[in-house]
């Protein structure tokens, strides 16, 4: 199993080439719901270059496992920000 490394964004470039992954990765903040975006400050938005919802992602066989809901790849560092939406107070 290869990993992805010829792709340009982080979060696809950590994934092995043959990864089901893959496919629900987006570009940019795309795989962040909108209601969770909002939560991100306006000035930083922009300095990632892919996401991965991974809680719907991994959701089939794994109902019960906790897990970050969101992989955002940091452009300008090519590294993986690990993103938790909490409905706590």
């Amino acid at each position: 199993m290869a990993k992805n490394s010829n792709k340009k964004t982080p979060v696809r470039a950590a994934l092995n080439d043959d990864s089901s992954l893959l496919a629900s990765v987006k570009n940019g903040l795309g795989a962040v719901e909108n209601s969770h975006r909002n939560y991100i400050e306006e000035g930083i938005k922009n300095l990632f270059s892919d996401s991965l919802e991974l809680d719907e992602a991994m959701r089939i066989g794994n109902e019960r496992d906790n897990r970050w809901d969101y992989l955002l790849g940091h452009k300008d560092t090519n590294k993986i920000r690990f993103y938790a939406v909490s409905s706590g107070n």
